[in-house]
């Protein structure tokens, strides 16, 4: 499979679906995803940032943060509580 984009336009080219270009949601997703260094500017990316608790991942002790983008639903990042 291969995808990409120019920070405008998302695209896919796979074996099974053939080439397509992704919208909506889906396109703003992998806009962000594609974002070098995106959690540098994630207020441009993301409405809403709230940090909804603590926890263990791997043996390190993390932040859970909640981060809203602009469209599409939530996504959970986990931050090393010693390196913020």
């Amino acid at each position: 499979m291969e995808t990409g984009t120019d920070g405008v336009i998302a695209w896919e080219n796979s074996a099974i679906m053939g080439p397509r270009l992704r919208s909506g949601v889906e396109l703003r997703y992998h806009i962000r995803e594609a974002m070098f260094n995106a959690p540098i500017y994630w207020r441009k990316v993301y409405k809403a940032a709230e940090t909804v608790g603590a926890e263990k991942v791997e043996g390190v002790d993390c932040y859970r943060v909640l981060l809203t983008p602009v469209e599409g639903k939530p996504e959970t990042w986990f931050f090393d509580q010693k390196r913020t």
